[in-house]
């Protein structure tokens, strides 16, 4: 089977969106099918390695402009993806072995698809999001009407690129039963399926939740991505005073970029930025409740699996929960909007007894239902790889 992603996904920094392609390509080994990934990597010429029993091919990544992009026929996040390098690497390995299938691991891949159209093995598209939806959403979304052109003009872009790929592969793997629903109302003659993503140490049993950790909430999660960062800053610009004023403090756990990090602690100086870790868990040990604010962007939340087997009581958005199967009020507490959210968060924040049972309700109805090896044999099976 052969995999064309954008990044080594065991690289020191990386998104939810590298951890799950990482989770299913493992999942893949796990079901006793070989595995080839050709990636982006920060190494100085191309590579050919064996690890973690995947093959590899690493080709150099040249970070290309964004703002270049505008004037491309691709989006932003493929358009950043255009390589001969990589094209070359990839046209090598298709005529080197047969193989029994191809995976387009997110849309910013798809600016590899002319290399594919020779191709007769069966294609997966590997949907992280329905980006058709979510790009549009973003854009119309935009604050000020000279970045919200730019971005319009990008999304179309992006539902363009993204009919093309689904166009053309035989099926389309997607993360949430919401996203492959999407997909099947305007790709009907493609097979969906969906594989929701696992989790590699699920605990036996969780760590002791005490009174005595600090009135904190944290949000875990890499802030690279616009959206991402959108979405905290809505969050912050209302939730900050009145968590100020209750005494909770609001810790922000991940890699992110150091301008916008800058910029929101000039604005919100109190917010407790930790950044970039080796180890995330001794972040949330002290905490009461982890965050899911995501108002735009779909797909599965990985950060909701982080908080659920390190025994943290979630509190979200319902629409920002979907595909968890967890139930608003008895597996997390649930609000419709962020006003809403920052408001059940205090009246909930000393309630221990409440939020033991909910992080132990979400811990049993979630230990059981997480495994990339499952996960990954939902896709094989799909394509009929056994």
């Amino acid at each position: 089977m052969l995999w064309l992603s954008k990044a080594f996904p065991y690289e020191d920094s990386f998104g939810g969106d590298l951890v799950y392609s990482k989770g299913l390509m493992e999942g893949v080994v796990a079901n006793n099918v070989a595995l080839t990934v050709v990636c982006f990597a920060e190494v100085s010429s191309e590579t050919r390695t064996t690890a973690h029993g995947i093959s590899w091919i690493k080709i150099p990544l040249q970070h290309r402009s964004r703002i270049l992009s505008i004037f491309s026929a691709l989006p932003s996040i493929s358009h950043r993806y255009a390589s001969e390098s990589y094209n070359e690497a990839l046209r090598e390995t298709l005529k080197a072995e047969r193989w029994s299938a191809i995976v387009l691991d997110s849309i910013a891949m798809g600016v590899l698809l002319p290399n594919l159209t020779q191709a007769k093995a069966p294609k997966i598209y590997l949907a992280h999001n329905d980006e058709t939806i979510v790009r549009r959403r973003f854009a119309r979304a935009g604050r000020s009407k000279l970045r919200k052109a730019p971005l319009l003009w990008d999304a179309k872009k992006a539902e363009l690129l993204e009919s093309k790929i689904c166009n053309r592969v035989n099926c389309i793997a997607t993360i949430t039963e919401q996203d492959s629903i999407a997909f099947r109302e305007r790709h009907p003659s493609v097979k969906t399926v969906v594989c929701p993503p696992g989790y590699s140490h699920i605990p036996q049993s969780l760590p002791d939740f005490k009174s005595t950790r600090a009135r904190t909430v944290v949000l875990l999660g890499s802030l690279h991505w616009a959206v991402k960062q959108q979405n905290l800053e809505s969050f912050l610009e209302y939730a900050y005073e009145r968590c100020l004023k209750e005494a909770v403090s609001i810790r922000i756990v991940g890699d992110t970029p150091r301008q916008f990090a800058e910029r929101m602690l000039e604005r919100f100086p109190r917010i407790d930025f930790r950044g970039k870790v080796k180890f995330f868990e001794e972040h949330l040990a002290d905490c009461r409740i982890g965050l899911v604010i995501d108002e735009l962007g779909g797909g599965f939340k990985l950060k909701i699996l982080d908080y659920i087997f390190n025994g943290l009581p979630v509190a979200g958005l319902t629409h920002a929960m979907e595909g968890s199967h967890l139930r608003p009020g008895a597996d997390y507490i649930g609000s419709d909007t962020i006003e809403e959210l920052v408001s059940n968060i205090i009246r909930s924040l000393d309630d221990i007894d409440r939020l033991i049972s909910l992080r132990n309700s979400a811990y049993a109805h979630s230990k059981t239902r997480h495994s990339w090896k499952g996960s990954a044999k939902t896709l094989l099976e799909a394509i009929q790889i056994t």
